[in-house]
């Protein structure tokens, strides 16, 4: 990866996906690996303006739900922290932070 921007991105989205998964498991539930990518994907489908589906009828479904609410709301704190060259309003998705970035390593299991 080329840009570091990215990267941070994906770390971070990362430890909101492991804390949820954190919490889910103290309430005796299991994400799944489709069930994580589903959920990635309906956030950047809402990311891009569309409205996908999101069932939340059961507690399983409303932890998953949840966790696109997390994942959008990450993703619009990182952005917000990112301004354009002329330091006024938003950057868009592929600028780079103003201020570096330091990454972390996190390690999170995903069971199938």
């Amino acid at each position: 990866m080329k840009d570091p921007f990215f990267g941070y991105l994906m770390v971070a989205i990362e430890k909101v996906i492991a804390q949820a998964d954190t919490e889910a498991k103290e309430r005796s539930r299991q994400f799944t690996d489709s069930q994580v990518r589903s959920t990635l994907i309906k956030a950047i489908k809402t990311a891009k303006g569309e409205k996908p589906a999101i069932p939340a009828g059961s507690e399983h479904e409303r932890l998953l739900a949840g966790l696109i609410t997390r994942i959008l709301r990450k993703r619009e704190d990182i952005l917000t922290r990112v301004v354009d060259e002329d330091g006024n309003g938003h950057a868009e998705d592929n600028e780079r932070p103003d201020e570096p970035v330091q990454l972390t390593t996190l390690t999170c299991t995903i069971r199938v």
